[in-house]
């Protein structure tokens, strides 16, 4: 194994780690009703699929797919014509 492979597999152990410390987190709030979270971000939506989140989250957790975030649903004209707003 060469040092970018141990590298890459310190890293890989180190967001498992993180993962699963956020996920001991969630699973330790006293939740008293369903949550429902709305996720907007289509990047985030492919990542939170990818890893199978939604079923390692408790039950009364829900992720929601929304419409995308503007930057990923609109044409990229549209965000060409508005740059001079957002420069304001």
């Amino acid at each position: 194994m060469n040092c970018w492979q141990m590298i890459r597999m310190n890293k890989a152990t180190e967001v498992m780690k993180s993962a699963q410390h956020w996920l001991n987190l969630i699973r330790a709030l006293p939740l008293t009703r369903p949550v429902r979270i709305m996720n907007v971000c289509g990047g985030h939506e492919r990542a939170i699929t990818m890893a199978g989140l939604r079923s390692a989250l408790p039950k009364n957790v829900e992720l929601i797919p929304g419409p995308g975030c503007p930057v990923c649903v609109c044409p990229e004209e549209d965000v060409y014509r508005n740059w001079p707003c957002m420069q304001a």
